[in-house]
């Protein structure tokens, strides 16, 4: 990870979040509660010197009604998250593709960074995989990843990312076009590098993680329930998802990506 990009994506937030806090009127020490934070430790984050966990910077979105894009102000989606997807390679959700922006290369990790942010639908999740394989030369892997530093969201791009190769592997399997299986492999041949990489980041990020993807609560029995049928991929990753690498596969199939 380049230290200076995750630097400058940490200033970002901190930035953002004492503006957002002084335009609410909250002190540090109110929005250092909200957040389980003791003032001294929300301080240095709101300097720049230490980053929110997964879990307190979703909180700071719900308390300010933002977006993970406020935080990052030079991309705009300019329209919803489905009508992204769709017009970046998930040609199975419907959607108004007019509403959309023309910047490809933006909006890719713009559009990865809000569904994993945002982490409560499924059918968005699962939808990067398409996205990824239509647009795999516009997503530098390593800048996405610093961002996602940034957020304290690292894990999340990681294990979508390991979801997305094990899909990959699994339409590789089938008969597919000459079209489809060079775009399958230009897009392994993308992930393997960074992914062999990221796993030596993945023992240092995932020590206490207990993340929710797909799902928008759940109760002590119910979360166990749903551990116990986590993936490998999910329990690597440190997160709690219903989610497999085959409804990833399936997603490809249905955006015409895997036939």
């Amino acid at each position: 990870m380049n230290n200076a990009k995750a630097n400058n994506y940490r200033k970002r937030i901190s930035d953002k979040l004492l503006s957002l806090r002084r335009k609410r009127g909250f002190t540090q020490a109110e929005l250092a509660k909200r957040l389980g934070l003791g003032q001294g430790t929300y301080s240095r984050v709101e300097h720049g010197n230490a980053s929110l966990s997964a879990e307190q910077f979703l909180e700071v979105l719900a308390i300010f009604n933002v977006t993970a894009s406020a935080f990052n102000p030079r991309e705009d989606l300019g329209g919803d998250i489905q009508n992204a997807l769709l017009r970046l390679g998930a040609s199975h959700l419907l959607g108004d593709t007019s509403r959309l922006p023309d910047d490809r290369l933006d909006h890719v990790g713009e559009v990865f960074r809000e569904v994993l942010a945002d982490g409560t639908q499924s059918r968005h999740i699962t939808s990067l995989a398409p996205v990824f394989v239509r647009c795999q030369k516009d997503v530098h892997l390593k800048r996405l990843w610093a961002q996602f530093v940034g957020y304290g969201l690292e894990n999340r791009l990681g294990w979508a990312l390991e979801n997305i190769r094990k899909a990959l592997s699994l339409a590789s399997g089938h008969n597919l076009t000459r079209q489809h299986a060079t775009a399958i492999r230009a897009a392994e041949r993308a992930l393997d590098p960074f992914l062999l990489w990221a796993e030596t980041q993945r023992l240092r990020i995932v020590e206490g993680h207990d993340d929710l993807l797909g799902l928008s609560s759940l109760g002590a029995k119910s979360r166990n329930e749903v551990l116990a049928s986590s993936s490998d991929i999910s329990r690597r990753w440190g997160v709690i998802s219903r989610i497999l690498p085959e409804d990833f596969f399936e997603a490809l199939r249905a955006a015409d990506v895997a036939r």
